[in-house]
């Protein structure tokens, strides 16, 4: 029973994952009519709001929680929120892929902290999936890499740290096992209000020029802010956080077959190279997890 529930989380870290790497595509079909990275995050989290405030009703769950859970839920967000406003402001100093590659620098980070100041302790097929998992982020970003400026790498390397501490924090803190609609009502909460000022501080608040464009808005703040950060914390419920950092390698690895598919962008044999080391990455952590799980149970 314990093996199907941590299988189940790994399946809705994955799930989440590969809804996270469709966003951007959708993103870009808005940006010759008027759009944006920070106007997508703000009308996006503005219209998930009405979301997952009906779905917290529907579960009878209050979305004024006692003053600790509050002050963790305003920490969580706010790691949320830079994270995205600095990941996506990237965008306009360097190319995706290579933000996109820089921002991963996370499972490392997450590896690091786990190790200096949680005591935790890896196997060798760890190891393994992590430096398979990292080649495999930079060679689907690494063609870019020609253009990347400091200011844009600054940006990614820091969204990275802050989606580390998001993660660990998340597990480490007991959120994940909070009511997915309250944790992520706030997330979109701060979301918002981090996105809207940054809009009118670049002035980049406006409507968009075609009606259907609002279309691809509602389904981002669906998909992204409701469905995938949902299935994200269901995940981070039995998967640790070095773990989770791997799996999230699947949504580079999705945006660059979204790309492909929605936008008709073209790959390279490199980039084809870095899905399949993602792939095996994700196998060999899924296959050391497997014995090190057997281990401890022979132990016992």
């Amino acid at each position: 029973m314990k093996n199907k529930e941590q299988l189940m989380c790994v399946g809705a870290l994955i799930t989440g994952n590969l809804i996270f790497g469709l966003v951007p595509t959708l993103q870009k079909i808005t940006f010759p009519y008027g759009g944006s990275g920070l106007l997508t995050g703000f009308y996006s989290s503005f219209l998930a709001l009405f979301s997952l405030a009906f779905m917290a009703r529907r579960s009878k769950v209050s979305l004024i929680p006692e003053r600790a859970v509050f002050a963790k839920l305003l920490v969580l967000a706010c790691a949320s929120a830079c994270t995205t406003l600095l990941l996506w402001s990237s965008y306009s100093f360097i190319p995706v892929g290579v933000a996109t590659t820089l921002h991963f620098v996370y499972p490392m980070l997450i590896a690091a902290a786990m190790t200096l100041f949680f005591g935790e302790r890896f196997s060798l097929g760890n190891g393994i999936a992590l430096f398979l998992a990292t080649c495999g982020v930079v060679l689907i970003g690494v063609a870019d890499m020609s253009q990347a400026s400091f200011t844009g790498v600054i940006l990614a390397l820091v969204s990275g740290g802050f989606w580390a501490f998001y993660i660990i924090y998340l597990q480490r803190s007991g959120l994940s096992e909070l009511n997915t609609s309250l944790v992520n009502f706030y997330i979109a909460l701060m979301n918002m209000i981090m996105s809207l000022a940054a809009c009118l501080f670049t002035g980049q608040l406006r409507t968009y020029t075609i009606w259907w464009a609002w279309l691809i808005i509602v389904a981002v703040s669906i998909l992204h802010r409701v469905v995938g950060y949902g299935l994200f914390q269901l995940g981070m419920r039995k998967v640790q956080p070095v773990s989770a950092g791997i799996l999230c390698t699947f949504e580079p690895a999705s945006a660059l077959v979204f790309g492909i598919i929605i936008l008709h962008e073209s790959v390279t044999a490199k980039q084809v190279g870095g899905l399949v080391c993602i792939l095996c990455a994700v196998v060999v952590n899924l296959c050391a997890n497997y014995r090190n799980a057997g281990r401890k149970r022979k132990k016992r």
